[in-house]
């Protein structure tokens, strides 16, 4: 394996560290929603379309937004590796400093790229939750004022907060991938070029690491969109967690607690900080926020379910 080919590898595995990169498998393909959306159709403008082609189509135009912003945000810090003449642990602090200092910027740019695709799935989860509670009187009204307001009112915070966790999650990521770049290729002996090169191919940030922070966020954007919707709506007293097929020992652990128990909408399953003990006796903890709901982790397509007064 040539210098520039462990450089990348060891960043990579760095990369692993960002608290939205925890899961059970990092390299797994992530589901993009929870199991329950599966067959979820949207109205939109242009017709009647499935939440998978909608999602898909979002994650696309993110991705290449977000790609373009990571290039032009990389490319002074390439262009400084590539002319640096000065000592190795020089460039390495100069070049973490550098990083640092780029997170607020491009934090902000990724969170505007970010909020439409957020929107999306925001929306649809307020819509998924109150279609499920047509059949209460009191939900006609808010049903038919999400349907012709231009912005879904229940989607509005859900998305900022899943903007606000991408761009915190990619930038912050992308400012330790590239740091960690430096520092490793100084310690493998890799030339200018080869750092400048890794640097440069990654954009700091690869593209299967983008697309799970993304689609994790999105996730949880539609479960706080059908938590905001089941707030407004006055009918719901409490959820559950409804655990999806072929679930993962944490998720069965979550199920086995919270299945059949109800807890208030505000209140978390679990908070930052616990550490999980799966049924088969693993351990997670969860670092990254409190746990109002699916995803548990980045590869999770549970659900919650919406507790009413007829509900068993």
């Amino acid at each position: 394996m040539c210098s520039r080919e462990r450089i990348i590898l060891r960043a990579a595995k760095a990369l692993a560290r960002s608290p939205a990169a925890r899961c059970i498998d990092p390299d797994a393909a992530m589901p993009w929603l929870p199991f329950t959306a599966d067959a979820q159709r949207i109205r939109t403008k242009a017709a009647d379309e499935p939440l998978q082609d909608i999602e898909a189509r979002e994650l696309n135009r993110y991705i290449r937004e977000l790609e373009k912003v990571m290039g032009e945000a990389v490319a002074p810090l390439e262009e400084l590796v590539r002319e640096w003449r000065g000592s190795p642990q020089a460039l390495a602090e100069r070049i973490q400093r550098e990083a640092l200092s780029m997170r607020a910027d491009l934090a902000k740019q990724i969170r505007e790229i970010a909020r439409p695709y957020a929107t999306v799935m925001a929306d649809a989860g307020a819509r998924a939750m109150l279609d499920s509670l047509s059949g209460f009187p009191q939900v006609a009204d808010i049903l038919k004022d999400s349907d012709e307001a231009e912005a879904n009112p229940l989607a509005v915070r859900a998305a900022q907060n899943a903007a606000d966790r991408m761009s915190l999650s990619v930038s912050d990521a992308a400012a330790r991938y590239i740091a960690d770049t430096v520092a490793q290729g100084i310690e493998e002996g890799a030339t200018i070029d080869e750092m400048a090169d890794a640097i440069a191919e990654s954009r700091g940030i690869s593209r299967e690491r983008a697309t799970m922070i993304a689609r994790t966020e999105s996730a949880y954007a539609y479960t706080e969109g059908r938590l905001e919707a089941a707030k407004e709506s006055g009918v719901v007293i409490g959820k559950r967690w409804l655990l999806s097929p072929d679930a993962c020992e944490f998720c069965e652990a979550a199920a086995r607690q919270y299945g059949a128990k109800t807890i208030p909408l505000d209140t978390p399953f679990y908070t930052v900080g616990t550490t999980l003990t799966g049924t088969r006796g693993g351990k997670m903890q969860l670092t990254y926020r409190d746990v109002q709901g699916a995803p548990l982790h980045p590869n999770c397509r549970c659900d919650v379910i919406a507790v009413t007064e007829q509900t068993p």
